[in-house]
């Protein structure tokens, strides 16, 4: 074997790793339907208005158009070229670290940053859509595999970077959420 095939074997190369987050995202849209229509519905009863189809669930994805950024709720990055003024509800998936263990293995940090405007945040039910879209993902991604990613982990003693934390400015208040994982290329 030359030194070239053991490389092959033995490094890990994250090829995955530009997938992730549409990844976790189809997932999400598979498997859970309240984060959507808390993205959906600007009002205090978001919680309870009917089920979005497929399709209405991907027009709340920001297809990467130089349209304005502000028609979607559902991003693949942590920045924005404009300032949000619009009452809405966002969710942004994306790889937040990268930590190579050794040649094989390495850690992906994901990151779920929730954020929604103080005006349609708090619920008629009493809870804020950024907790209830906090738990929403615990609740999907929690030990469960995602393609190119792995098994995703929410848990302290997996990752000392776990944690869901409480981020934004006013007018938009939210939560970043982090999940570790083990990935082999």
């Amino acid at each position: 074997m030359n030194l070239n095939e053991v490389n092959n074997y033995t490094i890990n190369t994250f090829q995955q790793m530009p997938n992730i987050p549409q990844n976790c995202c189809y997932k999400l849209i598979n498997e859970n339907e309240i984060v959507w229509k808390l993205l959906k519905y600007n009002t205090n009863d978001a919680w309870k208005m009917p089920n979005l189809t497929r399709d209405e669930k991907i027009s709340l994805i920001y297809p990467g158009t130089p349209e304005y950024e502000e028609d979607y709720n559902v991003y693949y990055d942590t920045a924005q070229d404009d300032v949000y003024t619009k009452v809405m509800t966002m969710l942004r998936i994306v790889v937040y670290e990268v930590i190579p263990d050794n040649s094989v293995y390495g850690d992906i940090l994901m990151g779920f940053e929730i954020f929604s405007h103080y005006k349609t945040n708090t619920m008629s039910n009493g809870t804020t859509k950024v907790d209830v879209i906090t738990q929403q993902l615990i609740q999907v991604f929690n030990g469960q595999f995602v393609e190119g990613v792995g098994t995703m982990i929410f848990n302290k003693k997996r990752s000392a970077r776990c944690r869901a934390f409480e981020s934004g400015l006013k007018p938009y208040k939210g939560k970043i959420l982090l999940f570790a994982n083990n990935c082999l290329s």
